[in-house]
């Protein structure tokens, strides 16, 4: 209340004042959700990144801008940037992982089938290469993690790097069918 009744005092005095003096103006719009609100749209907008398969990018495409203004003007303000995005992401990352196994553990139990593995090398924006690995069966993705290349990139070098993380893979009791590759690069002569 003592801060409402000096912002209005000061308007008054501002608005009494000479018009050489620049006026205050008041904040018209308030936050547009609550901390428990913009904690429950964050986690719904990392599950909507997930369940696509959406580079963190997205969030930062006049796309994506256009269909929430499209839907909710209120919403658009609240999608965070991209570099929020990683505190998001290390806020729900292990209950939405955990969610993915267990949809794959389920589709995996249900078929009786055995696990695709899905590696390539990338390079990201730090020139880094990076080992990504994923696992899939009959629709069901899970991205297994990213692992560091080192400073070799030749085809055994990454075979070997493989051949470790399938048996980490093989470790947790997941059985892997078939490797499959784009045999581009150096994942395709390993």
């Amino acid at each position: 209340k003592n801060a409402a009744r000096a912002n209005t005092v000061v308007e008054e005095v501002s608005s009494t004042s000479s018009d050489k003096h620049q006026r205050l103006i008041r904040k018209y719009f308030d936050k547009v959700f609550s901390e428990d609100e913009l904690e429950e749209s964050e986690r719904l907008l990392i599950q909507f990144q997930a369940d696509n398969c959406l580079p963190d990018r997205c969030v930062e495409k006049l796309s994506t801008l256009r269909i929430f203004i499209f839907l909710n003007k209120a919403c658009a303000r609240a999608i965070p940037k991209r570099k929020q995005l990683t505190r998001i992401l290390d806020k729900y990352s292990n209950v939405e992982e955990e969610g993915q196994l267990l949809a794959l553990s389920n589709r995996l139990e249900f078929s009786g089938g055995r696990l695709n593995f899905l590696p390539d090398v990338w390079q990201n924006i730090a020139k880094l290469h990076l080992l990504g690995c994923m696992l899939a069966l009959f629709g069901t993705i899970v991205t297994y993690g990213l692992f560091p290349t080192g400073s070799r990139h030749d085809g055994i070098a990454i075979a070997e790097q493989m051949e470790y993380v399938m048996i980490e893979i093989k470790s947790k009791g997941w059985e892997i069918g078939a490797v499959v590759t784009d045999n581009a690069g150096q994942c395709g002569r390993a």
